[in-house]
Order: C-alpha cells, then structure tokens, then sequence
C-alpha cells in the first residue's frame, strides 16, 4: 500500500511540474548560460554530431530529410565543442561571434532528393500560428550532392541554409518550416521552441 506521505510528494511534484512557467528558447545568454553552453560543448566531444545536435533538430526519417536550429545557446555549443576537438582553446572573439546573431533564427537542413538539380524555386516559410514569414536569407546549392545511397534513392543530398528575422517569435512558439525538395515537395519540420535552450 502506499503511503499517503508518497502520494503528497508525488502530487506536489506533478504540480510544480505542470505549473512551472515555460522557459522557452534561450536568447541573450546570460553568463552563467554562456557557460552551460561551453561546457555542454566540451561534454559532447565524442558524441556523434547527430546526438549532439539532437535538441535542436527535427528528422523526418534518413531518406527524408532533417533540419536543426541553431539557436544562440547551440551554436555557442557548437563552436566550444569543434575547439575541443581540433584540441585548441575556445577563443573568446568565436564566442562574440557565436552571439552576435542574435536577430535571426538560423536552420541548417539537408534534403534528400532524386534531382540533381533545384528545378523549382519559392521561398522557404516559417510558419507561427497564423503568421508565415518568408526567408530573410536563403542557400540552396546549384548542384545537389550524391547521397549515401548512390546508385539507390533516394540519389543525392541537397546542403541548404535559412534564416528568419526573430523579432516577433515568441520563444516558446511552435513553429514550422517549409521548405521545397528540389523536384518541388513542400517538406514541413515542427519545432517546439519551449522545449529548445
């Protein structure tokens, strides 16, 4: 039987739980963030840059396609880890710079594809709640990549980044990009920025 000590500590825990105010993504690092950052960095030197990425990023299966947000507290981590593993200090202008962007959401997204090449051209979207907003700033290469899979499909890999103003996005938003496959798919990736640092 369990005691009713144990259900009131299992209650109040699920209540702080559940009325815990949503933090959402990190923005405007504080010091001590900053240096969360660099240390879970340095953590993951051996960790596979997929698990190490894993918070950040949206899969939608290895023949798909995959897109990761690099937000602040990310690429900071990012660029403390890649220090690690090329064995050199993390110098503070990579940190500067790491943060500097700090108006803009980035996403890397690779796209697997069965065209060489981009036959279908629109600006990829960001989608919160009722507003879509266009890409501030888009690559998409001219030449896709053979894949993994050559001479299987899916053929090749499309390596593309976009950027999108912050301004106005709630760091606890749910959001969606939609971008295009070279043949002309829309691909849709769901972020939920509250569960991001």
């Amino acid at each position: 039987m369990v005691s009713q000590a144990k259900v009131l500590i299992a209650t109040a825990f699920t209540f702080l739980v559940l009325c815990a105010p949503v933090q959402g993504m990190l923005i405007n690092l504080t010091p001590g963030q900053i240096e969360e950052a660099i240390e879970y960095g340095k953590a993951g030197k051996d960790t596979k840059m997929a698990d190490f990425s894993k918070e950040w990023t949206v899969s939608l299966g290895e023949k798909v396609g995959w897109a990761t947000l690099y937000s602040e507290f990310h690429n900071l981590a990012y660029k403390a880890r890649k220090a690690v593993v090329e064995k050199r200090e993390l110098f503070p202008h990579e940190v500067k710079k790491a943060l500097e962007r700090r108006d803009v959401l980035t996403f890397s997204v690779t796209v697997m594809t069965d065209s060489l090449y981009y036959n279908y051209h629109r600006p990829s979207t960001l989608r919160i709640g009722d507003r879509v907003l266009p890409a501030a700033y888009e690559f998409q290469p001219e030449m896709c990549e053979d894949s993994d899979y050559f001479p299987e499909s899916p053929y090749y890999v499309a390596a593309c980044v976009y950027q999108f103003p912050i301004q106005g996005i709630e760091t606890n938003s749910k959001i969606t990009l939609t971008v295009l496959k070279p043949e002309g798919d829309e691909i849709n990736f769901d972020f939920d920025l509250s569960k991001l640092r």
